[in-house]
């Protein structure tokens, strides 16, 4: 990854941090973008290795598109390009019951921009510095609630299930130039953005899954990373990483 430049939204997330320590750590240069808490973002960018390659936080959110110009804009002009668009940012909210009238017209707005509309003007944007890459590599993080449902939130699956179908659509337009590939995680260690589980929850679900445990960021790294390096034939594909809980 030496010399590759990576931008990662949702990057003071739990997937998040862990691409940014992956990647900076493999010699790459990591740009984060965060919708708040600038601070502990600049901090945590000062503590990846390898500082003198310019790692740097911005602060934006993707349901602003003026706010990601200007990202894309100063990446512009200080590397020219992006090799790899991580979007990891994305929310959701703990229904209890789970009724009909807990979906509000509030929520489900609040829940489809952000991780539909959000994601895809991240790409919109991104597309002309990614072109410029020798290898451009777009990796969708989705969920495998998009394929099994959500117990917690149906309208997070339907989200994510909306994410995966624009994975494959532009994993098409965007050829043969650039790669577009959605990684599916089951039950992983830390939440999404607006979730809440109990102490146990995880230790319960890990006799559901095949493999004994739940899912950790650095496994979702480790697929992410194994995709922009020795996969280059992986393309428009969801990747299901859940311990075979869906076999």
């Amino acid at each position: 990854m030496k010399d590759k430049v990576i931008v990662i939204t949702g990057g003071f997330g739990g997937v998040g941090q862990a691409a940014a320590k992956r990647f900076s750590n493999l010699g790459a240069r990591v740009f984060i973008i965060v919708r708040k808490n600038m601070e502990s973002a600049e901090e945590f960018v000062k503590s990846l290795p390898n500082q003198e390659l310019g790692h740097q936080a911005f602060l934006a959110s993707i349901t602003d598109t003026a706010a990601l110009k200007s990202v894309v804009n100063e990446i512009t002009e200080k590397v020219g390009k992006c090799d790899l668009l991580i979007n990891a940012a994305g929310i959701t909210k703990t229904i209890y019951g789970n009724t009909l009238e807990s979906y509000t017209d509030e929520l489900i707005d609040e829940i489809l921009i952000n991780n539909v509309r959000g994601t895809f003007a991240t790409i919109r944007e991104f597309v002309p510095l990614l072109r410029i890459s020798n290898d451009p590599l777009i990796i969708n993080i989705a969920s495998t609630a998009a394929l099994r449902g959500s117990n917690s939130n149906m309208m997070y699956g339907a989200s994510k299930s909306s994410l995966i179908l624009l994975t494959r659509s532009l994993s098409r337009l965007l050829s043969p130039k650039i790669r577009v590939v959605a990684v599916c995680p089951g039950i992983l260690e830390h939440t999404t953005s607006g979730a809440t589980k109990p102490d146990w929850y995880n230790d319960k679900m890990a006799k559901e899954i095949p493999v004994g445990r739940v899912g950790t960021a650095d496994d979702v790294v480790s697929t992410i990373e194994s995709l922009a390096t020795v996969m280059p034939y992986v393309n428009g594909s969801s990747i299901i990483l859940d311990g075979g809980r869906l076999a």
